[in-house]
This record gives C-alpha cells, sequence and structure tokens, in this order.
C-alpha cells in the first residue's frame, strides 16, 4: 500500500502501469474505486501535478502451469 504522485501528463492508467508493471481495465478500476481514491472522480484526465493516488496491494496475476502439450499426430 503506498501513494503515488502524479506527474506531468500523468493520467490513472499511466501511474497504475509505472506502479504494477502491467495494465487492464480491472486493476484501473479497483485502483479508482478505492476509497482513499474517490477524488479522482472530479479531475481531468490528466491529472495535475501532485495529485495522490493510492495504490492498494493488488496480489500478482497466477502464472499459468507448465502442461505438456500432446499432439495426437506426433510419435
Amino acid at each position: 500500500m503506498s501513494f503515488s504522485y502524479a506527474r506531468q501528463d500523468d493520467t490513472v492508467e499511466l501511474m497504475v502501469f509505472e506502479h504494477y508493471g502491467r495494465q487492464d481495465g480491472r486493476l484501473v478500476e479497483r485502483v479508482i474505486d478505492h476509497l482513499d481514491n474517490r477524488h479522482l472522480a472530479d479531475l481531468p484526465e490528466f491529472l495535475p501535478i501532485g495529485t495522490a493516488v493510492f495504490m492498494p496491494v493488488i496480489e500478482p496475476l497466477r502464472q499459468p502451469e507448465d502442461r505438456l502439450i500432446v499432439n495426437p499426430w506426433d510419435r
């Protein structure tokens, strides 16, 4: 749990990508919907410099398990 602060021309989407290293609609939505980020709804797309955005702890994506793929045509 931490706060990130907007720099010039930052958007919430960019800040989420820089903080978590990935971006998808659900991740951005979870950040925006967090109680500490209610103020973001009233701000323009490009956040004012210094705007605090709370980045909650979000579990990493599960890595797919390695599976042996068998092609019936292989011998």
